[in-house]
């Protein structure tokens, strides 16, 4: 397969975000397709359909084409750790600053970088004492950032409605825990892997099996790499699953894919599933390319009670449930974060690599 000539999608020239296609004979899983336009319309059917996908397998696309109203490679890795990440009990939260863990003696990322850019800080909504943006990031860029964080949060919120309906929330609950103007873990990612050079960069899993502690993911990406287990996955254990029941989320033009996060699933008291997942290189003739993705992540305010809520569709709480104590979201989070964090550290000391067979 060539590289494309044109890729045009709802009037946007995403060309070069596009170099080579998705290889056509790789196992992929099919991912339902909801209607932003319907669920703005309060279509009844579509707030049905999304439960559903929410239930299982906890990811679906959503299509922003139908809406009515329709930095990496240029500086130095010194210059992009001038945006530091947030430090929390020594370790970082990961909703703030340029992250990597591997560099080259060139001076080039290895195998993945990340800029985070945290909600509340750049709206103001709160000051981190720790957030400064660096003064390589100009005031346009900034503003686009902004931007798209408010559309991610409207949008998130339109998904929230139509799971309130569902769920049969009282009061609009799900969407008065995610609303913009309170401070939050939310926050919005860049994302850049390096193309793949065998000589370089060894075909490691860079990020492995997990769940994210969020309550909504929007991930924006123009090229393989995102993996979901197939319907009949064989389970080995929590998050681990045979290497043969993986399959390829299969990039749509003009769609997100959205994934239910574990805050959903507690909130929910497993009505709704948090949506295991895993990361790894673009497939095939996509591999030597520089990959791009773009993730906004909705968790509810700093201040939540994470504790089910109350619904005639949401299961009871156990007496253990009741007799838990509950905590906040922003701990609730740093707990989950920390262990995510000890989980990769225990990885990287049994030296795990996987090696994909195109």
């Amino acid at each position: 397969m060539g590289s494309l000539s044109k890729y045009v999608v709802a009037g946007v020239d995403m060309t070069d975000l596009y170099p080579v296609p998705f290889p056509d004979k790789l196992p992929t899983v099919e991912l339902e397709t909801i209607s932003i336009a319907r669920l703005l319309s309060g279509d009844e059917e579509e707030a049905r359909r999304i439960y559903e996908f929410c239930r299982d397998p906890g990811f679906f696309q959503l299509d922003l084409t139908d809406h009515p109203e329709g930095l990496f490679t240029s500086l130095s890795i010194d210059q992009k750790r001038e945006f530091k990440i947030r430090q929390e009990g020594g370790a970082g939260v990961f909703d703030m600053g340029y992250f990597t863990q591997d560099v080259l003696p060139s001076g080039e990322v290895k195998y993945k970088e990340t800029m985070n850019f945290p909600v509340q800080d750049m709206f103001g909504y709160a000051h981190s004492a720790d957030f400064a943006l660096p003064g390589w990031l100009e005031a346009e860029n900034s503003e686009l950032i902004k931007r798209a964080m408010r559309s991610g949060n409207i949008i998130g919120n339109i998904v929230l409605s139509g799971l309130e309906r569902s769920l049969r929330i009282p009061d609009s609950r799900l969407r008065a825990a995610h609303r913009l103007e309170d401070p939050s873990g939310d926050f919005l990612r860049l994302l850049r892997y390096p193309g793949y050079d065998p000589t370089v960069n060894a075909d490691h899993l860079r990020f492995p099996a997990h769940k994210d502690a969020i309550s909504l993911g929007l991930l924006f990406t123009w090229m393989g790499g995102l993996q979901l287990p197939s319907s009949t996955a064989e389970r080995l254990g929590h998050e681990e699953i045979t290497e043969s029941s993986w399959r390829w989320a299969r990039p749509v033009p003009g769609t997100a894919i959205v994934n239910m996060g574990d805050a959903l699933e507690l909130l929910s008291n497993g009505a709704l599933t948090s949506g295991l997942h895993r990361v790894v290189r673009a497939p095939a003739a996509q591999a030597p390319h520089d990959r791009y993705s773009v993730l906004i992540s909705l968790r509810p305010a700093n201040t939540w009670p994470m504790t089910p809520l109350d619904s005639p569709v949401i299961p009871p709480l156990t007496d253990a449930q009741k007799a838990a104590p509950v905590f906040t979201c922003a701990k609730w989070g740093s707990a989950k974060l920390k262990a995510l964090g000890e989980c990769f550290t225990t990885r990287e000391q049994r030296k795990e690599l996987l090696e994909l067979k195109d």
